[in-house]
């Protein structure tokens, strides 16, 4: 009878394992028993004694630790199998609570029925026995019961017998299931690490056949190392963890990331781990892109400089989604300009600036930036391989370029900045041996679309802070204004109120809203009364004493943009019969547009002024006509002596009375150019205008001249017959002036060409020399009075700067113009130099000067007046 120990009746059924026990009944003997003994010498003789008188047949396999076991198993023949095991508890390993010793045991043999035999018994080591394991617990004391102890052991082996082969067919059935199902199944030797089995779904998952796969140990497709995996079981066994999360490595070499779900599983005796193994890479991937996400998101939100974003961006994508990172930017000339390059090591950084500064990319590249940005979808190509020039779409240059920048994958997507296409990021795999996919494609969009949606952020904000430091600075500029216009007004106003002369202001409504101190003086106003309106009652003439109608007024004008410096009026101060003569200036008040927002007049008092002008006029008259009484007497006593001497055969004093008579005419040309000055100043210039042959006019003033002087060649073209209306004499003054003009001013001789022609309705004359010239400072003020070009000094030529003036006021009266031309003309087809040459007196002389070209126009159509 097997005997239990004293303990609770819940531990007794643990621990007998359903074992019979019957009465005085002597239990059916077991003819041989192969019994495998883990115990010393002493011991194991006293337990085999115990099972002979038991009548058991011993054939004993004794050790006397299961380290000797093991060494003595490896070689012995697999064949051997135990019916029953005894151990006991001196052995080394079994002195802890959880006996490993006795787990190993199990372990290696879970079939084998163990009886545990204690030397010192007691409950703790009891239930430790059978948690490890244990088919039976006796005490040392007591090995009475060891017989009935083992052939309920046997009994149960039995069981487990019919039980194994209800187990095989589950495990067939089972198999089949294995080899058939679709998820990747793995049967691995946990003391080992070898592949025991392996389904067709894993053969086709790891790509080798199931002969390859089997021969392989874990560890050589677990990128881990051998003692990595062990701890990393045994973390999940402590942790009662059932899964783990490996790198798998493929017969291609590609690494995948898996999960695995293992659980222990006894087949043919043997204890293996039944492993599920799913692929998780791309899982991984998106998980590792949404944390990379995560980080671009926090990159972008850092700054708002978009040189700045890119630098970051492309750093960061280096080593996760490439070895080397490059940005491409559209410039405004539609060249493509490399804005950042990112790359793991220096090498590989100074290879691409190298090939980037020697081949510039364009549009039309050969590296795919261009074929990207022209056509906008992703450029993709997983492996740079010979095959990938036709399965990748690539072409020769494009790979030729590839492979010099040893690149092993590319991955390129737009860039869309402010919803425009803007330029590229590239993404490179060079000697990592990594490889592109459409997950990354599409991370890689993704980031695309953050950097331009923050590029674009970054440029808004900055044209926000632009346009708030442009309105700050306008605003400070406009302070600065207002400040300066208040101050400008400041001295404006203390102006108007010094000036000497009177100053009127209208708004553009006509309404008189300024009059200065000086204005209501000169008007004769009431200062503390109301002057303004006093000034709208006073009644204004012409200087012929005419009324000047309100339009015609100076403000009127002014608001109509009418400009004038010398507008002359009469105006009756109140309480004054006499008026007082006002010479007055207006013009309109302008906005910086050109719009009229009102008018302005500067009046001057000139009663005196014209009072002694008017005294001035007499003087110049009567004095003018006095001095032509003596000068005319003067002339005929000369022209007199001249002819008595003449007759008398005196020739010698005859030349020095004709200087006298010359001298006398320039005299009278003189006075007369200052009656005609004093009458065209006052409007007094008395013209007859009738029809007259012009051509005849100008031809014979051209011969006239011609007898004065020998060292000039005066030519003329003039048209048969050309009929005008004007005054011949004054015409004539003009021609006149002009030609002797350039006698006077070619003091060395030379050509003088006179062309009359009709051009426009209009009769044109042209007189030109080569003379001295008019510089072109002299130019704009030539026609002014008394006003002589800076070089006439230097030839010594005498003259007033009256005729000019006068022949320019003379072709205004007859509605023409007076002008200096700059072109140039020749003789005969001579050039100026080679005509000065031939006729100038002095043979010496220097090539000329261009000369001076004068015209006048007059219209050919004027009726007389």
């Amino acid at each position: 009878m097997t005997r239990l120990l004293n303990i609770p009746p819940t531990c007794q059924r643990l621990l007998a394992r359903d074992l019979q026990v019957s009465g005085n009944k002597e239990p059916v003997l077991t003819t041989s028993l192969n019994v495998l003994m883990l115990a010393p010498q002493a011991q194991a003789s006293n337990w085999l004694n115990t099972l002979d008188q038991a009548g058991f047949a011993i054939q004993l396999s004794r050790y006397d630790s299961l380290q000797a076991h093991s060494q003595a198993a490896s070689t012995q023949s697999h064949s051997t199998r135990w019916q029953v095991a005894l151990i006991s508890d001196t052995l080394p390993g079994l002195e802890s609570p959880d006996l490993p010793t006795l787990k190993a045991l199990r372990y290696h043999y879970p079939a084998l029925p163990v009886i545990f035999i204690a030397s010192r018994a007691d409950l703790q080591t009891a239930v430790a026995a059978i948690k490890a394991g244990a088919a039976g617990y006796l005490a040392e004391s007591d090995l009475s019961a060891l017989a009935a102890t083992v052939r309920e052991a046997l009994t149960e082996t039995e069981r487990s017998e019919v039980d194994e082969t209800t187990r095989k067919n589950d495990e067939l059935r089972y198999r089949q299931m294995f080899r058939n199902n679709s998820a990747v199944k793995l049967l691995i030797d946990p003391a080992t690490g070898e592949i025991v089995d392996a389904n067709d779904a894993a053969c086709r998952f790891y790509g080798y056949s199931r002969s390859e796969l089997v021969k392989h140990n874990i560890d050589q497709i677990n990128t881990l190392s051998p003692q990595e995996v062990k701890a990393e079981m045994a973390n999940a066994e402590s942790e009662q963890r059932f899964y783990f999360e490996f790198r798998h490595r493929l017969a291609s070499g590609a690494i995948c990331e898996v999960e695995v779900r293992s659980s222990p599983l006894l087949i043919d005796g043997r204890r293996l781990l039944y492993s599920v193994i799913h692929d998780i890479t791309e899982r991984k991937q998106m998980e590792k892109a949404q944390a990379f996400m995560v980080s671009i998101s926090h990159l972008l939100t850092t700054t708002l400089d978009y040189r700045t974003v890119l630098k970051d961006v492309a750093m960061a994508s280096v080593p996760f989604l490439a070895d080397v990172c490059l940005v491409f930017l559209v410039q405004p000339d539609n060249s493509v300009k490399l804005q950042t390059l990112a790359a793991h090591d220096k090498s590989g950084e100074a290879l691409f600036l190298d090939y980037f500064n020697s081949h510039p990319v364009s549009l039309t590249d050969d590296f795919g930036v261009g074929k990207v940005i022209n056509t906008r979808p992703y450029r993709l190509v997983r492996q740079v391989t010979p095959e990938s020039v036709t399965g990748s779409g690539l072409d020769f240059i494009e790979f030729a370029c590839y492979r010099h920048l040893q690149i092993n994958s590319i991955l390129v997507v737009p860039l869309l900045l402010q919803n425009r296409l803007q330029g590229a990021l590239a993404f490179i795999y060079t000697e990592s041996g990594r490889s592109y996919s459409d997950i990354d494609a599409r991370l890689a969009e993704g980031i695309a679309r953050r950097v331009g949606l923050a590029i674009d952020n970054a440029r808004h904000y900055e044209e926000a802070r632009q346009a708030a430091a442009s309105e700050m600075a306008t605003r400070r500029e406009l302070e600065k204004l207002a400040n300066l216009l208040t101050h400008q007004a400041g001295e404006l106003n203390a102006i108007i109120e010094a000036m000497p002369d009177g100053v009127l202001i209208c708004d553009v409504s006509g309404k008189l809203t300024r009059l200065n101190p000086r204005a209501i003086d000169i008007f004769g106003l009431d200062r503390a009364g109301e002057p303004i309106a006093e000034y709208l009652k006073l009644e204004v003439y012409y200087p012929n004493g005419q009324q000047i109608p309100p339009e015609e007024r100076p403000l009127a004008q002014a608001l109509r943009g009418v400009t004038n410096t010398n507008y002359r009026e009469m105006v009756y101060r109140r309480g004054s019969d006499q008026p007082v003569q006002i010479r007055a200036s207006f013009a309109p008040i302008l906005t910086a547009s050109g719009e009229i927002r009102g008018g302005i007049t500067i009046v001057s008092d000139i009663t005196e002024l014209q009072r002694l002008e008017n005294q001035k006029d007499e003087f110049l008259t009567i004095a003018s006509h006095e001095l032509k009484t003596p000068i005319t007497s003067i002339k005929g006593l000369t022209q007199l002596a001249i002819r008595r001497l003449k007759k008398a055969g005196m020739t010698g004093e005859i030349a020095t009375l004709q200087k006298v008579e010359k001298q006398v005419d320039r005299l009278i040309e003189l006075i007369n150019d200052m009656l005609d000055t004093r009458r065209v100043q006052h409007g007094r210039l008395e013209l007859q205008f009738r029809p007259f042959d012009f051509a005849a006019l100008v031809l014979e003033t051209a011969q006239a001249l011609q007898s004065t002087t020998s060292n000039h060649i005066i030519t003329v073209e003039v048209p048969p017959e050309l009929i005008v209306t004007g005054d011949s004499h004054r015409l004539e003054q003009v021609l006149n002036n002009l030609l002797t003009n350039a006698i006077k001013y070619s003091p060395k001789g030379g050509p003088v060409e006179v062309t009359l022609e009709q051009r426009d309705g209009m009769a044109v004359v042209s007189v030109h020399d080569y003379g001295i010239g008019v510089p072109e400072k002299d130019r704009p003020n030539l026609f002014q009075p008394f006003h002589r070009a800076s070089n006439v000094s230097l030839y010594e030529v005498a003259g007033f700067g009256l005729g000019l003036y006068l022949c320019s006021e003379i072709m205004k009266a007859h509605h023409g113009r007076l002008w200096l031309d700059n072109a140039t003309s020749s003789l005969a087809g001579l050039s100026a130099a080679e005509a000065w040459d031939a006729q100038a007196a002095n043979s010496g002389a220097t090539p000329p000067p261009e000369g001076s070209t004068f015209c006048f126009s007059l219209p050919l159509n004027l009726p007389p007046s």
